[in-house]
């Protein structure tokens, strides 16, 4: 009867009282039973949300709601589906990151194959398109805990590194090498080129920009748990070219079009795909005019003028060109680099953190070495 209801909604009243007649702890043992897991799912999210007691309940079965999305997939149960992914991912977002709990939960996700689970949601939906809401409704969910799982194993406030992760007892790095980085790239190519790529693009539907937004936000998250890992998985053979096509259509829609978030995250996943890696670098002037380095000077105004645009394209850019004197060639066409070098002198004199916009301090400083050296001097 408690199930039944919940489609009305809940108050934080009506939960706690269910907490304190320990009707909660009830719901949860009925998971194993795999019965109303929809209905089910949705309760118990509203209960973690809504009461801090309830999400500590919740998260003592999560061992128990993975294997319940194990038993189900995208295809066969779509609804259950996404209702245990939601469900998962709110659960995991509670837990304080790097912990050795949160470390034990997300090894258990992998162990469950979940990750894989949402590589072939991916897949799926590169191969048929997206159809309806629900399909929608899935693929979201799954990218949503994707990024739930990565920021849960990343360390608060630590810089980007292209160091190899060491000690990931979670496994997630090799679930994410295994699955390509759950093949976002690849989902990406699909849905925005399907029809080719066009000097103008096509403005993205409601439902593509939820899409796109997501599957640049969970390469972020990945990005910053383990930049090693993406910067790999996107040098591959086959992917980078993928890459090369979703961030030139991406950058030219979201300009023309002002879809300022999707520009935003982007922008700065251009910057962390390319950060000290010459070969990905190198991405960055190839394919037909204009690059994506032409793309990235020709953005609008206020991403020269605007602190907080400033803040995500202006590091981008010194990552684009931080020793890569032919890079720095193609930015100048259009960029000053004086603009650079006066950002780099204001955020080292105004910010004493080990990082600034996520990037080493230490890089920072040696890129101003390398704008100012004699070296660039007429470049």
């Amino acid at each position: 009867a408690v199930v039944s209801t919940q489609s009305t909604g809940l108050t934080r009243t009506d939960i706690n009282h269910l907490i304190d007649k320990g009707v909660v702890e009830q719901l949860c043992r009925m998971l194993p039973e795999r019965q109303h897991l929809s209905p089910l799912s949705k309760l118990l999210l509203q209960c973690s949300v809504l009461s801090s007691t309830g999400c500590q309940i919740c998260v003592r079965w999560l061992p128990e709601i993975v294997d319940c999305l194990h038993s189900h997939t995208s295809i066969t149960t779509p609804a259950v589906f996404s209702d245990l992914l939601k469900l998962t991912s709110s659960l995991i977002r509670s837990l304080p990151p790097c912990e050795s709990l949160t470390s034990d939960l997300i090894s258990y996700i992998v162990s469950k194959e979940v990750i894989e689970k949402i590589q072939t949601t991916c897949t799926d939906t590169y191969n048929y398109q997206l159809k309806d809401n629900i399909e929608c409704s899935v693929l979201l969910s799954s990218l949503q805990l994707l990024s739930a799982c990565c920021v849960a194993m990343t360390t608060p406030n630590v810089p980007i590194s292209c160091s190899p992760t060491k000690n990931d007892p979670s496994q997630l790095v090799d679930a994410l090498v295994f699955t390509r980085a759950c093949n976002i790239v690849t989902l990406l190519y699909g849905v925005l080129l399907y029809e080719g790529p066009k000097r103008t693009p096509s403005p993205l539907s409601d439902t593509m920009q939820k899409v796109v937004k997501q599957c640049l936000a969970s390469l972020l998250d990945i990005s910053r748990f383990s930049l090693y890992t993406l910067q790999s998985v996107m040098d591959s053979e086959g992917m980078s070219l993928e890459l090369r096509h979703v961030c030139s259509h991406v950058l030219s829609c979201a300009a023309h079009h002002e879809y300022t978030e999707i520009l935003d995250l982007c922008v700065q996943l251009i910057g962390f795909v390319v950060f000290s890696h010459p070969s990905n670098q190198a991405l960055l002037q190839n394919g037909p005019s204009p690059s994506i380095l032409q793309l990235l000077t020709s953005l609008p105004f206020s991403y020269f003028s605007d602190i907080r645009s400033m803040n995500l394209l202006f590091p981008s850019l010194i990552s684009a060109c931080h020793d890569c004197p032919s890079n720095l060639a193609i930015l100048q066409e259009k960029v000053n680099k004086v603009m650079l070098i006066s950002y780099l002198k204001d955020q080292l004199k105004n910010t004493k953190e080990k990082h600034i916009n996520y990037y080493p301090r230490t890089v920072f400083q040696q890129a101003l070495k390398f704008l100012e050296s004699p070296e660039m001097e007429g470049r």
